[in-house]
């Protein structure tokens, strides 16, 4: 990783196999938050929310590369939380994921410190209906409320991929 200052604001560049991914700070949810992502990622399309996000509550946000199999979905949530509750969170959280996907290949979960939030993130691998989907999921509490993120990425993309996750939710900044 390179860190490049340019006109004041921090661009991050992962190298990944040969090419450069670059991320950008993006600022959601009225200021509250900011995060890294990649430069050329757009808002998704309505349609295609609905497509990938069937239930009746999409989240508030989700950013893409111009294919959607790789994204970012953002979600406050109305559910209380409190940084002593994220140990609880992250174990009903990982049961209802056990759950949902029996067959998922777990690559990790935890609490962890980012830039001075307690943020609870689980990884895995999930089966679609042609593909399997690398999913990293995080979350932490904003304004007394739960804040849930993830990433997803189709398997064929990943390699290059799973760094970049890894920057964008290290990346995570939530103002109170």
């Amino acid at each position: 990783m390179m860190l490049i200052l340019k006109n004041s604001i921090a661009t991050l560049f992962v190298v990944a196999f040969f090419y450069a991914i670059e991320l950008e700070p993006k600022t959601l949810l009225n200021g509250q938050v900011t995060i890294l992502l990649p430069k050329d990622w757009r808002p998704m399309s309505e349609s295609l929310i609905k497509i990938k996000y069937p239930g009746a509550r999409p989240p508030q946000y989700v950013y893409s590369d111009i294919s959607g199999g790789i994204s970012l979905a953002i979600t406050a949530t109305d559910s209380r939380a409190t940084p002593q509750q994220l140990e609880q969170y992250k174990s009903v959280l990982k049961a209802q994921l056990e759950q949902a996907y029996p067959d998922a290949t777990w690559e990790g979960d935890g609490i962890k410190m980012v830039n001075g939030k307690k943020l609870g993130y689980f990884k895995l691998m999930t089966d679609a209906a042609d593909t399997r989907i690398y999913n990293q999921m995080f979350f932490t509490d904003m304004k007394g409320k739960l804040l849930l993120m993830s990433f997803n990425c189709v398997e064929n993309k990943l390699k290059p991929w799973r760094p970049v996750a890894d920057s964008i939710m290290n990346s995570l900044v939530v103002r109170e």
